[in-house]
This record gives C-alpha cells, structure tokens and sequence, in this order.
C-alpha cells in the first residue's frame, strides 16, 4: 500500500508564523513514523512536488520556513517530501474536489491514505471528505499522532501491550490450571522495538535479542503482548538465524 503527502493542505494558510511552524514539525514527524519500519503494510511514501513560493502564514513561504528549520536531518528529510516522490504518471478521469481545489494525486489515493499538513479543520480529521465526479469520498487521512492508532489496521501497526499478570519479568508465573506463563524480560519500549522488527513465521510474530528468542501473540486488533520463547522448533529457529539482530 502507498501512502501519499497531500498537496492540497499546503494551499491554506495559517494565522502567523509560530502556528505554521508547529504544524510542520508535526508533519515531519508523521510523515517520519508512515515511512518507519513501524507501518508494515505502507511499502513507500510518495507526493508530487509542492510549490515552495506559496505564502502559507503572513509573509512566509516554504523557503522561509526551510530556513527556519534548525535541525539539519529534518530540515533535509522536509526537503525531500517536498519533491517529486512518484515516478509514475497520475492520469485519472477526473480530479478529486475539496472546497474548490483539486488534486490528482488525491484521486489516485483514495482507497489507501494521505498525509496531511494541518492547516485547516478538513484536514485534521482522521477521514478528509470531497468528491469525485460529484460524488462523495472519504479517505483516509493521517496528520496527528492519534490517527495512526485510528488506522492501525491499514497501516500494519504493530501496538505492544505489557501483560504483568501472565508474563511476569523474571520468571514463569502459573496463570491457570495446568497452564504456565512464560516471562517477558525487556521493557515496554524494548519490547515494542523489537516486535516492530519482528518476522512472521506460520502466523505469528518471532524475533531475537541477545540471548533469548521471543514471541509476540495478537491479543486484539494489532495489539500484541510478547513473553520469551526458546522452546522454538528448528523451522522457526532457522528463520530467526536468517535474520541480522542487533
């Protein structure tokens, strides 16, 4: 699935300089979390070039705010979603309208996802509504952190959920009659790491830190809790050999 930047929230303009700026940083930080290894089912971030001459906040540009970007890498990285990001040639019927502008490249996306910058109420919410060939459509739309939990599913999301009852950190723990639980030895930001870098080896979630080898089991939606696991068949431990862990 791709994800694509949506030219048409940079048409708006914000109130001052301070606002858009804010706006900005969280859209770098979105687009940097889409593109992550975290969303597993977007496979590339692409968006047409944006005109930086646009003035989006009172005397302000996106040259402007280029340069008032002081952290190099994310200076950089805004840079290159300002390019050109899809090679191929959007040629659909027709556009898709939002309050007067349109966008081809909205159409072409409009049953995967957008990334927007937050300039305006349409498009802060988790769906942008317009219309194409008169007709209404919703897509799905990401500008604020909550919006990628909104769209987990679409996205591949993988959530890691602590379990301190049934997997206790240092040692099995007895949760039911003749049933044992395995313990989970790594912290919650550790373990979520690791499960966004984990394989899938007959349905479920495998990966391998230093000494030990650990399982991720889906409790509900893409929500997973994860325990230590090295009682591993060969099939599985062979997968996890292929894999280069830190």
């Amino acid at each position: 699935m791709r994800a694509g930047i949506n030219d048409l929230s940079f048409d708006c303009s914000f109130y001052d300089k301070n606002e858009l700026m804010r706006a900005v940083s969280d859209f770098i930080r979105i687009c940097g979390q889409v593109e992550s290894v975290r969303c597993h089912n977007v496979d590339r971030l692409i968006g047409i070039a944006i005109d930086k001459t646009t003035e989006l906040a009172p005397g302000h540009n996106l040259y402007h705010v280029i340069e008032s970007i002081k952290n190099r890498n994310e200076r950089t990285y805004f840079l290159g979603l300002l390019k050109n990001r899809a090679p191929e040639s959007f040629k659909p019927d027709v556009p898709f309208a939002l309050q007067g502008r349109e966008s081809w490249l909205c159409v072409s996306l409009k049953d995967e996802v957008l990334v927007s910058l937050e300039s305006c109420e349409a498009f802060s919410r988790k769906e942008i509504d317009g219309t194409i060939r008169g007709e209404h459509v919703s897509i799905a739309n990401i500008s604020g952190e909550e919006h990628l939990y909104d769209h987990q599913e679409l996205l591949g999301l993988r959530i890691y959920e602590h379990n301190d009852i049934k997997h206790k950190r240092d040692r099995e723990n007895p949760y039911g009659k003749g049933r044992i639980g395995s313990p989970m030895d790594l912290s919650r930001e550790e373990a979520q790491s690791l499960l966004d870098h984990a394989i899938c080896v007959k349905g479920r979630l495998y990966a391998r830190r230093g000494k030990h080898n650990y399982a991720f089991q889906n409790t509900r939606r893409q929500i997973y809790h994860g325990y230590i696991a090295d009682d591993l068949g060969e099939d599985i431990l062979k997968e996890l050999s292929a894999v280069k862990w830190d």
